[in-house]
């Protein structure tokens, strides 16, 4: 206008301004008008045309704004469903016994892959989050998947908290910002996580105390005055609900406090009948789940809420009853307050005259739990060697952690890591039929789990008590290695974890009825072994003891010291074990206290004495006694503590004066043995159809995996597949001893040392060695067929003897070709699937050529660096039909090719 103004109309006419024309058009089409002159303006100008509209404005906008919120679903979507492949791979890995380590490999590049994009998207946070069990993860790939099942659990547990907070994380991208907000908003939220974690905490405390409160009423009287507390437990967590904002979960906890208080009011929970009781506990279950999953930072799973609320409903006429019952129960109620208050100052007096804790029914009878479970029969000694290894590490935890928590409580982590402790305690010692142990770490468990979930009160006894508790561990774990009885009362500790876990006052002075007059009992034989058991363990201690007697045999007419051969070590340490899986008290002392002799002269490399020899062989004497009189109720009394003792005598003389022999004295010659006291039977008396038929089927699935192993390894030498066929041979060893096939379980074992020391770097993995590890497979390929068609195995004494020369540092030549017959031409035909060799059929058990003093010369060639050349095979004569082909099941290959004795 100013312009029209200052230079007129005519002006304006030759040089319009373009921008106020621009502008009236603008207002003219995005008018509303409908009038002539404006809608020929639109026409001329075609302003429908040119001005976009409303939903292109829109589609513009959406161009130029955030992320929607549709597309941050799909790209949810895309990232849980990545998140769901790893965990469903975590799952596998964990229920297949956590050895394939090769299957993970795969997760950390597709968790890098989340994790960059959670970095994309900004979420700093949640990568973080994802990038920290990339490590964790990797670390477990590194050792060949050799990881815990808590290391696994945590990172599955990391990655679903990610997942649920996934998408308010997105949504929170979507959302608008008002001129106030900050990105410190976030951080509130994480303040209000925290706030959320501490009420949630509270009431499921709350809620434990309620469930236990109910559950102990139902087994016990004196427990019902503790359901006077349930009401204020109720009213505590419905105002940390009320806090939260969570209206609807407070509503339910509310009808549940009307209908418990009903109850109690009509007399407690015994008026309700089962099928009442487990909709009532439903409810309780399903509301605990919903404030873990809150106290967790995940959404809110309504469903259980759903589930509480049907429960409810089904028990609305469960509350009316008890409603009406509780009106009318009122002045009974009365009544019986009355007649209280009457007696109250009679009562009073008495219960102050009450002597303290000596009452009759604190004082129960426990039976002892056995060492080992009774029915454990097939329990492997190895394993029990491994789970005594895991218990000593378990016990330094607890001495660790222990005396943090006694001294501060509010250091509850190291009380978790104690609870965790004994809860492997348990786990292990039941898997390997340690029944004592399991049992005591349970009860002691159970207790801590209390102490845990806050629904028992610390108290200076409570804390004394456990620490007595911990220091008894180590004397179990000591029994179940030396036999040794601990010092500790072992039943009384479990009744008085048991005491303070139910919230007994006089937990701590709590005591144990003696034992009745067990005269009776000691006229009445022990518990005889089962028999299937006794001729698994007699046939077996029968094979080590001819071990001992056979190399005492090769030592007469010598000088010491006598070397500890490998095989006489294996014996000692096996008896052990056996005597100790078959709960045989008196020869787990007499076999501990020999296993710790013989271990010492081996480790220190030194020779027996004349006296060591002596001390042996009363021990094998002892112990062959002992398993023969096992069922005897007359003679199973001798008391061997003179020869324990004298044992111990001669193994610290040879601690004392220990010192390494550089060269031991020359080796005895082959000498006759004459096992005076042990029966001994051949590997073929050993041999049980039934257990070699469960073998078979596994050995095949085991040798296999080891072929397969054995293969991966040849390809890149990795650890993996070296730990995994070492673990197949060893677990094929015990079965193939387990079921009498001695020959096959000795050349696993070869197999297995060999393997070590080429992991070990001991041996160098030449080609010629690789071959001689298939070959060695091989062989136990046709000891298995061999078996499944019923004939008895023969030792592959020349494929052992190549092993051997390979463990011992002596180079197998790469043309070396040991030809190891075929099992066909190895065993005669067995009459039966089930084959039994009598003693008169057998060749002499006195042993006229020692393979006790073919080993004793080779360590001796050995100690002498005279480096020898491998043996050639020995030529197999043909088999005749009057000799048994079996006379050397157990002996060790001659130095010199000699026919073998008639």
């Amino acid at each position: 206008l100013k312009y029209v103004i200052d230079e007129g109309l005519t002006a304006y006419e030759r040089h319009p301004v373009d921008d106020l024309l621009n502008n009236l058009l603008y207002y003219v089409a995005r008018s509303s008008s409908t009038g002539a002159r404006i809608s020929e303006i639109r026409a001329a100008f075609n302003l429908s045309e040119l001005l976009p509209g409303d939903e292109q404005v829109e589609e513009a906008r959406e161009a130029l704004s955030a992320p929607s919120a549709k597309l941050m679903q799909t790209v949810a979507a895309a990232i849980k469903e990545d998140l769901s492949r790893v965990k469903d791979v975590l799952d596998i890995f964990v229920r297949t016994g956590m050895n394939k380590s090769s299957e993970l490999m795969p997760q950390l590049d597709l968790l890098k892959k989340i994790s960059d994009t959670l970095g994309v998207l900004g979420l700093g946070e949640l990568r973080g989050n994802v990038e920290g069990e990339i490590d964790r993860l990797k670390a477990v790939v590194e050792r060949g998947g050799v990881a815990n099942d808590q290391v696994i659990l945590d990172i599955a547990s990391t990655l679903l908290r990610v997942e649920d907070r996934l998408d308010q994380q997105l949504l929170r991208l979507t959302a608008p910002r008002g001129p106030g907000t900050s990105p410190a908003s976030a951080g509130d939220g994480g303040e209000f996580q925290k706030v959320t974690e501490s009420v949630m905490r509270e009431c499921i405390i709350n809620l434990a105390r309620i469930k236990e409160t109910i559950s102990q009423s139902f087994t016990s009287s004196t427990a019902s005055q503790g359901l006077d507390s349930i009401p204020s437990l109720i009213r505590g967590i419905k105002s940390g609900l009320l806090l939260l904002d969570k209206t609807r979960a407070m509503e339910v906890v509310d009808r549940v406090g009307r209908l418990v208080t009903a109850m109690l009011n009509a007399g407690g929970p015994q008026i309700l009948n089962q099928k009442e009781t487990d909709r009532l506990a439903d409810v309780i279950v399903s509301i605990e789940y919903y404030m873990e999953t809150v106290k967790a930072g995940r959404s809110e799973p309504w469903y259980m809420l759903d589930n509480a609320e049907a429960c409810l409903a089904v028990l609305r006429d469960v509350e009316a009853r008890l409603l009406e019952r509780g009106e009318h129960g009122g002045d009974a109620l009365e009544v019986t307050q009355k007649l209280s208050i009457e007696g109250i100052a009679k009562r009073a007096a008495e219960a102050l005259q009450v002597v303290p804790p000596t009452l009759q029914p604190q004082a129960t009878e426990v039976i002892p739990l056995p060492v080992i479970a009774r029915h454990s029969e097939h329990v492997d000694p190895e394993l029990i060697e491994i789970f005594i290894e895991e218990a000593k590490e378990e016990v330094a935890s607890i001495k660790r952690h222990l005396p943090a928590w006694a001294a501060s409580p509010d250091v509850m982590e190291m009380l978790i890591t104690v609870r965790r402790s004994f809860h492997t305690l348990k786990g292990s010692g039941r898997m390997v039929g340690a029944e004592r142990i399991g049992e005591y770490c349970w009860s002691v468990e159970n207790l801590l789990n209390r102490l845990i979930n806050r629904t028992l009160l610390r108290t200076p006894p409570m804390v004394d008590f456990i620490q007595l508790a911990a220091a008894a561990v180590p004397e179990l774990v000591e029994q179940l290695e030396v036999g040794a009885e601990p010092k500790s009362n072992i039943s009384l500790f479990i009744a008085r974890a048991n005491a303070f876990a139910d919230g007994d006052p006089n937990a701590a002075v709590l005591t144990i009825a003696a034992p009745p007059d067990r005269e009776p009992v000691r006229e009445e034989p022990a518990p005889e072994m089962d028999p299937v058991l006794y001729d698994i363990f007699s046939k077996e201690t029968a094979g080590h003891l001819k071990v001992i007697t056979d190399y005492l045999a090769a030592c007469e007419g010598h000088e010491a010291p006598f070397d500890v051969t490998d095989k006489l070590y294996r014996a000692c340490h096996t008896l052990h074990g056996s005597a100790n899986m078959a709960n045989v008290e008196r020869g787990v002392a007499v076999a501990a206290v020999l296993n710790r002799f013989v271990r010492h002269v081996y480790d220190h490399k030194i020779g027996f004495q004349r006296s060591g020899l002596d001390a042996l062989r009363a021990a094998a004497r002892a112990i062959a006694t002992i398993v023969r009189d096992i069922n005897n109720p007359v003679n199973d009394r001798v008391d061997y503590t003179a020869l324990i003792d004298h044992i111990s005598r001669v193994s610290e003389a040879a601690r004392l004066g220990s010192s390494p022999v550089p060269k031991p004295a020359a080796s005895p010659p082959k000498v006759a043995s004459q096992p005076v006291v042990v029966e001994d039977q051949s590997d073929e008396a050993e041999y049980d159809a039934e257990i070699a038929a469960i073998f078979t089927e596994e050995s095949a699935e085991l040798l296999e995996e080891a072929d397969q192993a054995l293969i991966a390894w040849s390809k890149d030498r990795s650890a993996r597949p070296m730990e995994e066929l070492k673990r197949h041979l060893h677990t094929l060893k015990g079965g193939a001893r387990m079921a009498g096939i001695t020959a096959m379980g000795n050349l696993s074992h070869e197999l297995e040392t060999l393997l070590i020391s080429v992991d070990d770097k001991r041996v160098k993995a030449t080609p010629a060695v690789e071959d001689l590890l298939q070959r060695s497979i091989d062989e136990l390929h046709r000891m298995r067929d061999t078996v499944i068609a019923g004939k008895p195995v023969r030792p592959a004494t020349e494929l052992e003897k190549r092993i051997q020369n390979a463990n011992a540092g002596f180079e197998v030549a790469d043309d070396a070709d040991v030809e190891v017959a075929s099992a066909d031409a190895n065993v005669e035909e067995a009459p039966s699937a089930e084959f039994t060799i009598e003693p008169d059929d057998t060749v002499s058990m006195v042993i006229g050529d020692s393979p006790l003093a073919a080993e004793l010369e080779e360590l001796t060639r050995e100690r002498a660096a005279a480096v020898e050349r491998p043996v050639e095979p020995e030529p197999e004569p043909d088999p005749e039909p009057e000799i048994e082909p079996e006379p050397a099941l157990e002996s060790e290959p001659e130095p010199e090719p000699e026919p073998e004795p008639e």
